[in-house]
């Protein structure tokens, strides 16, 4: 009896820290979306000095947390993010207004649904599951974790 309980206390413990990582997973993206929102507002009145420390906020904040997030996140869309941060720099250099405003809506939204997608909702971990059985390789079995011949 005794081992029962530490067990449900064992993953007690982990479900804690499950719910615990996803929502600071969630709760790190929304100061980059704000800041990026808001250098897209600068940057919509041709205000490109805040636009420009906005970007660097947003930037900087987004490196903060980039290493704990990739332990909890798949790398592709970092990248992606990280790709469409360097092209921002670059749009804003050019003070190309119509690609800085497109820029940065569309980082803050990869940034949102990177927020969004670590949440523990019920969708989420539907997904998780669908995602795990359709990345194994051909022939494998999620019921018996053997190749099936």
């Amino acid at each position: 009896m005794k081992r029962l309980w530490i067990g449900i206390g064992f993953l007690a413990v982990l479900l804690a820290l499950g719910i615990g990582a996803s929502a600071w997973a969630n709760h790190s993206c929304t100061p980059v979306v704000s800041a990026l929102e808001q250098a897209k507002s600068a940057a919509e009145s041709e205000n490109w000095q805040s636009a420009a420390v906005f970007t660097a906020q947003a930037r900087r904040r987004w490196e903060e947390h980039r290493e704990l997030n990739a332990s909890m996140e798949d790398h592709e869309p970092m990248d992606e993010i990280s790709t469409r941060f360097a092209a921002l720099e670059t749009y804003l250099t050019a003070r190309d207004a119509g690609e800085f405003t497109a820029c940065c809506a569309e980082l803050a939204a990869r940034v949102a649904s990177m927020g969004e997608a670590q949440q523990a909702l019920w969708w989420n971990i539907l997904s998780c599951a669908y995602r795990f059985q359709s990345a194994k390789p051909a022939g494998w079995s999620l019921r018996f974790q053997r190749p099936l011949v």
